[in-house]
């Protein structure tokens, strides 16, 4: 839930984005759902939202925003495709990938 005048539940700085991404996961599932009235145009401004969020960010270093993935041979940071492209083929029970691209085609 938003913090609205509406809505006067707050949500904790330490712990926001936290929060939001598991709301937002699990908007992610219902994308598809069949909704009307309020909660139908709430998915609209979700969406949009989350595009602006997009390109406002687009060229933006993750490293700037925090937390990334990072080679465990070289040190860079692993690239967002190729963490999404390795969790997408299952990982090797980590969420993240321990070494980049570059690293494991030359081992």
């Amino acid at each position: 839930m938003s913090n609205t005048k509406e809505n006067p539940m707050s949500n904790m700085s330490y712990c926001k984005f936290r929060n939001t991404l598991a709301d937002l996961k699990d908007c992610a599932e219902s994308l598809h759902d069949t909704l009307d009235g309020d909660e139908a145009r709430a998915r609209v401004a979700l969406v949009v939202l989350c595009r602006r969020i997009t390109e406002e960010l687009e060229g933006v270093a993750l490293a700037t925003l925090g937390s990334v993935s990072r080679c465990e041979d070289c040190g860079d940071e692993i690239p967002a495709e190729e963490v999404a492209a390795y969790r997408q083929e299952g990982g090797q029970g980590s969420e993240r990938p321990r070494v980049c691209d570059d690293c494991a085609d030359a081992a």
